[in-house]
């Protein structure tokens, strides 16, 4: 997963965006964008992320295709890297909170166990520590109930 943060916008409004959201926002900026067009890694490094390599950026963009296909369509030519275009889909992603939210949601999920986890292991220590108790009173029970019940036998064949 990508960890770089941008913050993106102006006054008291502010997004954190990672660098799957920032591709995927510069792709959509363009306001009259001709839906041919295409995007390499090459040609976004030249925009954004510049501190990243090209390998970088095509790795980015893969992990958006394998996580979620439905937002970039794939160009293919012979003897040129491949290229991607952004489908309809990407502005509604992005403003519901894009990969940003997908990663909240996945530590906050990683978070939640985490803690069962511990509550878990603290109650089944607590269930061993109490275990030799329960096994005396187990064991005193089975004495009581064996010395009552040789008690009533003897009655009965006294009687």
């Amino acid at each position: 997963m990508s960890h770089s943060l941008y913050v993106v916008g102006c006054c008291s409004t502010f997004k954190i965006m990672t660098d799957k959201d920032l591709i995927l926002k510069t792709m959509i900026s363009i306001p009259i964008r001709n839906p041919d067009t295409y995007y390499t890694p090459d040609s976004l490094h030249t925009v954004i992320l510049k501190e990243k390599n090209r390998d970088e950026i095509e790795f980015l963009i893969r992990q958006i295709i394998k996580e979620k296909p439905e937002l970039l369509k794939i160009e293919k030519n012979i003897g040129l890297p491949f290229a991607v275009s952004p489908t309809g889909l990407v502005e509604s992603f992005l403003k519901n909170g894009g990969f940003e939210k997908i990663e909240f949601d996945f530590k906050e999920k990683e978070e939640i166990e985490s803690r069962k986890s511990k509550v878990d292991l603290e109650l089944a220590e607590r269930m061993l520590k109490e275990y030799p108790k329960t096994k005396w009173f187990a064991r005193i029970g089975f004495f009581i109930a064996v010395v009552l019940g040789l008690k009533e036998l003897v009655e009965w064949i006294m009687q």
